[in-house]
């Protein structure tokens, strides 16, 4: 997948994207609602399984003005029905619109590939709930403090 969006690139990560990355993920405020932040074998391991593979789960997601590694896109089949859909973001990036603009993105290259689209959550993530709700994802459960929205793709 290669996406462009009016800010961002959306593409393959390659393993030079470590450094950059780890900067994102290392960031405890990042993190808060993810898991522990990472160190740098942690990153690695985290671009080598997920965004390395054949049929990567994330995608480095890149400021166009800079070409740097603003974070990660997730965008990865969900179900027999959808693809899961999801975004972290550096610090210096928050509060830009930068998650909208990619949800928007990926929900207008997602239509020819799947039914619906999900977004997953901790039930603290405000913002992530907001843009959720922001792009007609309905709420569909509650498990261990992760929420689900849902959309229905038009095909």
């Amino acid at each position: 997948m290669y996406l462009e969006t009016e800010r961002c690139v959306i593409c393959k990560f390659e393993p030079e994207n470590a450094t950059e990355l780890y900067k994102v993920l290392s960031d405890p405020k990042v993190m808060q609602y993810i898991e522990p932040a990472f160190d740098m074998d942690k990153t690695i391991q985290f671009i080598t399984e997920y965004g390395l593979c054949e049929h990567p789960l994330v995608y480095a997601l890149k400021w166009r003005q800079t070409d740097e590694v603003a974070g990660h896109v997730i965008f990865h089949p969900y179900d027999e029905n959808g693809f899961e859909i999801g975004w972290v973001l550096g610090q210096e990036y928050w509060g830009k619109g930068i998650a909208d603009e990619v949800t928007k993105a990926l929900m207008r290259y997602s239509k020819s590939i799947t039914k619906t689209l999900v977004i997953e959550c901790d039930e603290r993530q405000e913002i992530s709930r907001h843009i959720a709700l922001k792009n007609g994802f309905e709420y569909e459960s509650k498990t261990d403090g992760i929420v689900v929205y849902r959309l229905k793709l038009q095909q």
